[in-house]
């Protein structure tokens, strides 16, 4: 529902005036969107952002990270991606996908609206006609269930009943329980900002926020993303879920960013104490 804010008057308003201006206002507000998304739109890379493929193990700089969070992560061996055949096709999870190189598409209808991403194939609608979220226990996805209004020139997206997945291709990890609230704003012609929100109660300390900014291009196209699954790779004739142990990561080795505080530390020496 999108909020009714007052501007400063003096003297204050009767409280039966009030309600009346805040009816009207709402009443006031068009159905269908109030910006125009539509389009593709290419995610624009800055010269601080991370390489692609994504951070080291390790670097968990400025991620509010609770210690089972950290324990995932220290566990996580890049391996599992390819040796695990039901894993080499899966998509990424809404914590990640968003933020993959590839370009987006936004399609405005009556009652939704649809993202594409093409990596991984990530399809997602935002339901604009006010329906409720689904019970607690009802189906999760990979890219949950949405909703959206406006809030002024702001599509404000809400996304719950989330499977479990990462923010980082580093093994950070996200629970099937996080809230993800999503702010899209355009500006002018070529421009479009996303603010992410990831409130996760079982992995996180508190609230993770993440931004993008996409340029519009009017002639880029999206091919299908196929994706065969490979045999799967055996390791020592057996075939395990690739993993460390507590203390035996060695891609933990050496000066890395701590979570929360910026200090460097030496991560294997930490997990060994």
């Amino acid at each position: 529902m999108r909020r009714c804010l007052f501007p400063p008057v003096r003297p204050p308003l009767p409280r039966a005036t009030a309600v009346v201006i805040c009816a009207t206002a709402v009443i006031a507000t068009p159905a269908a969107a109030q910006v125009d998304l539509s389009g593709y739109w290419q995610r624009i890379r800055h010269e601080w952002e991370q390489p692609q493929g994504g951070p080291e193990i390790g670097d968990y700089s400025l991620y509010p990270l609770n210690e089972e969070a950290l324990s995932r992560s220290h566990a996580y061996d890049p391996a599992i991606e390819e040796v695990q055949q039901q894993r080499q096709c899966w998509p990424h999870s809404i914590g990640y996908a968003m933020f993959s190189l590839a370009p987006m598409h936004i399609r405005h209808e009556e009652n939704s609206i649809h993202f594409r991403v093409m990596a991984n194939e990530a399809i997602r609608t935002v339901w604009m006609d006010g329906r409720p979220h689904p019970p607690e226990h009802a189906l999760h996805t990979w890219y949950g269930f949405s909703t959206g209004a406006w809030e002024g020139d702001t599509l404000v997206v809400t996304t719950t009943h989330v499977k479990e997945g990462h923010v980082r291709r580093n093994g950070v990890p996200h629970s099937d329980l996080m809230t993800v609230t999503e702010y899209f704003t355009r500006h002018g012609e070529d421009l479009l900002t996303m603010v992410m929100v990831f409130d996760d109660p079982i992995y996180m300390t508190e609230p993770l926020v993440r931004h993008m900014t996409f340029r519009y291009d009017p002639d880029a196209t999206m091919p299908e993303y196929p994706c065969e699954e490979r045999e799967l790779v055996e390791l020592g004739g057996a075939q395990l879920i690739p993993h460390f142990l507590p203390g035996e990561n060695p891609f933990l080795e050496g000066a890395n960013v701590d979570f929360f505080s910026g200090e460097e530390v030496n991560v294997g020496e930490e997990l060994r104490r």
